[in-house]
């Protein structure tokens, strides 16, 4: 989730500093634009969440929304609305015209990262994992404890030559070190690091098996910084050296 593009549409100094203050734990990457007129008809390409301020309580901002979603305009985007205060008209104008949430502003530094998040997650497309980790994920309680996990396989799935510690990880799927430490720990009785090792001695008899490509490009691929490192690792793993298995299994 992490540096998606998100807009704020604002023209208050002050509270574009919130707004983009708040939610720098999920992104660093910011357009702005002075109202939602402008957005819609700029709107930008990668666009995920639109943050718009709405302090006002200005009508216009719900009657934009509305239009905006008649047309497909923001269809495909997270719209959070941020008010002066709870209850009143235009937050829940607002949601009626299409909006998927509003925040008081008071609450903007406790509230906006995590609603966003929510909603976000909810836009996401779901996550696939191999048929045995599914049934392994099936097991798992409570439904948190899964969450994390299935977030951190599918990480390390897709992105196995780019994720080489438990620090890495926390950085892509946005949770702490300690409670992606403690699932694995729990559920699978591993740790990270032998989990992403595992996994990428995994890819390489698949690579190794059923393609040409010259093993030192597979150990890049994967992750390894030389050939000697993902020989041993691969070796220590499989019993056998990455050439004597590709000998051995590779399909013609």
């Amino acid at each position: 989730m992490k540096d998606f593009l998100c807009a704020i549409v604002s023209s208050v100094p002050e509270r574009i500093s919130s707004y983009t203050q708040a939610l720098r734990p999920l992104t660093t990457n910011f357009l702005f634009f002075s109202d939602l007129h402008s957005l819609i008809t700029n709107r930008p390409n990668g666009l995920r969440l639109v943050v718009v301020d709405a302090f006002e309580n200005d009508p216009a901002v719900a009657l934009e929304i509305a239009k905006a979603k008649l047309h497909n305009s923001l269809d495909e985007q997270v719209v959070l609305v941020i008010t002066a205060d709870d209850g009143i008209d235009i937050g829940i104008d607002s949601m009626e015209a299409g909006a998927d949430d509003y925040v008081t502003y008071g609450l903007v530094s406790k509230e906006l990262a995590l609603r966003a998040r929510l909603h976000l997650s909810r836009h996401e497309p779901p996550i696939t994992l191999a048929p045995d980790k599914e049934a392994l994920l099936a097991e798992v309680k409570p439904e948190s404890d899964r969450v994390v996990l299935r977030q951190a396989m599918h990480a390390i799935q897709e992105n196995i030559g780019k994720i080489k510690s438990v620090q890495d990880l926390s950085i892509e799927i946005d949770q702490t070190v300690n409670a992606i430490n403690q699932v694995f720990k729990i559920h699978l009785n591993t740790t990270v690091f032998q989990y992403i090792r595992q996994e990428r001695v995994e890819k390489a008899k698949q690579l190794l098996a059923e393609t040409r490509i010259p093993i030192t490009e597979i150990a890049i691929e994967l992750g390894y910084s030389t050939s000697p490192n993902f020989a041993t690792a691969f070796r220590q793993l499989v019993g056998m050296s990455p050439s004597d298995y590709r000998s051995s299994n590779l399909v013609n």
